[in-house]
């Protein structure tokens, strides 16, 4: 087979695996983020329940606030530094708060991980249609080891990203 169409098959279906893969990807990432969006209100809800507005109105108009404009990262930020230690926080309110944060830090390092993966994936995507214009002067086996490289270093990048999903 003519070497320079190894080149640039290996390019080009470098960068089309490449745009597959993290659409795919992105759409799981989705799905998840939809899933703790969905389950975020119900623990902030139970927190609020600790702060009634008779004995602490500053306090809950400003978590009600955060709560209707599902700004969860200040509704956890909002709360009193001694929270959830007081004495007449119940366990219920202690889980609730700890999964809404644990949710909060799943959330920012599954986004994070995502726009590195998808970052890499573009600079790499570009990178390989650039380098079809050096078909020519490239053999078949240095296009097939720089494509396959290229690949599985687009693909190890993903892997935070999957390890994000399953948390």
């Amino acid at each position: 087979m003519d070497p320079m169409l190894v080149f640039f098959y290996t390019f080009s279906t470098v960068a089309q695996a490449l745009a597959g893969t993290i659409a795919l990807l992105a759409a799981f990432v989705l799905f998840k983020l939809q899933s703790m969006d969905t389950e975020a209100p119900q623990h902030a809800k139970t927190i609020l329940e600790d702060f009634p507005q008779d004995t602490e109105p500053g306090i809950s108009a400003e978590l009600q606030e955060h709560f209707a404009h599902s700004r969860w990262d200040t509704f956890v930020d909002t709360l009193p530094p001694e929270y959830p230690v007081r004495p007449h926080t119940n366990d219920v309110h202690r889980r609730a708060y700890q999964r809404l944060r644990e949710l909060r830090r799943a959330r920012k390092a599954l986004v994070d991980a995502l726009k590195k993966a998808v970052l890499l994936t573009l600079v790499t995507m570009g990178l390989a249609v650039f380098a079809l214009a050096f078909a020519p002067y490239v053999g078949s086996w240095e296009a097939s080891i720089i494509g396959a490289f290229v690949f599985a270093t687009c693909l190890a990048v993903y892997w935070p990203v999957i390890v994000a999903l399953w948390e």
